[in-house]
């Protein structure tokens, strides 16, 4: 407004400012309307045969350049699981998940991905050597809006996205999950098979 007015003059620096304002707003408009659809119930999943090590594979090769930077060792531990599974929202899930232990794993860290079959469900972790999350937080970490207040998710975080990821797994008659290791923090999504 006040460029517009031209009170202020629309300088290079403050129209950067304003796009990304204006596309933090859109991403959490987006994040709001999924949040929406699937806990209204309009969320249709189309399932099919997902390979979870391959889909792994993929998506540590898309965080491959901030692994690097950070010279984050990524491994995956556990062979070929297969479950009927709606590829594009389990991969948002793990996407947000890999997102997380990127940013909160320190330079020289690891992130462990573990597949698992346990009986009649498909359980994947991942598991990072970051700062871990506060013991009195764990229980809401997955509410909407939540945001514990550490270190853990300091910047520009919403409080959606992991909430996003609780909708999808129970979507899927599954769970999501978190537990402080000695080192870092462990997510797993478990889902039936």
């Amino acid at each position: 407004e006040l460029m517009a007015e031209g009170i202020w003059e629309p300088t290079r620096e403050r129209l950067n400012a304003c796009c990304q304002e204006l596309s933090r707003i859109a991403g959490l408009l987006g994040d709001l309307s999924r949040l929406q659809q699937m806990e209204s119930e309009q969320l249709v999943l189309h399932r099919e045969p997902v390979e979870f090590k391959a889909l792994l594979e993929d998506i540590r090769e898309l965080f491959a350049g901030a692994l690097q930077e950070k010279h984050i060792d990524c491994r995956l531990e556990g062979g070929p699981l297969t479950a009927e599974a709606d590829r594009d929202r389990i991969s948002q899930v793990l996407q947000n998940l890999m997102s997380n232990a990127v940013k909160y794993t320190p330079e020289g860290g690891s992130i462990r991905w573990t597949l698992a079959r346990e009986e009649d469900s498909a359980r994947i972790s991942i598991t990072d050597s970051g700062i871990g999350i506060d013991k009195k937080d764990l229980p809401y970490l997955f509410e909407r809006f939540y945001r514990a207040d550490s270190a853990r998710t300091a910047g520009r975080s919403f409080g959606l996205g992991l909430a996003i990821a609780r909708s999808i797994a129970e979507a899927h008659r599954g769970t999501i999950r978190a537990e402080n290791q000695p080192e870092g923090v462990c997510f797993i999504v478990q889902f039936k098979i």
